[in-house]
């Protein structure tokens, strides 16, 4: 693992998103668990930064943007 690294108030920056709400849905059976997650993102400000997703270890099977597959 990773050391912890210091964190200061001084450095602080706001989020460039805010998810306002997810919605869970989570199947489990004996090999296999799926969760589907529907999250309701909203950006902070007038910026163009990349909204990034951090699932290491995870299969990723599909991500939709308003409810159409991208790529």
């Amino acid at each position: 693992m990773n050391q912890a690294q210091e964190k200061h108030l001084k450095d602080y920056t706001k989020p460039a998103f805010t998810i306002s709400h997810v919605d869970l849905n989570v199947i489990l059976d004996g090999k296999n668990t799926k969760v589907t997650a529907v999250s309701k993102v909203i950006r902070n400000g007038e910026h163009q930064h990349d909204l990034v997703l951090d699932g290491e270890q995870l299969s990723l099977s599909t991500v939709k943007l308003n409810g159409v597959a991208a790529n």
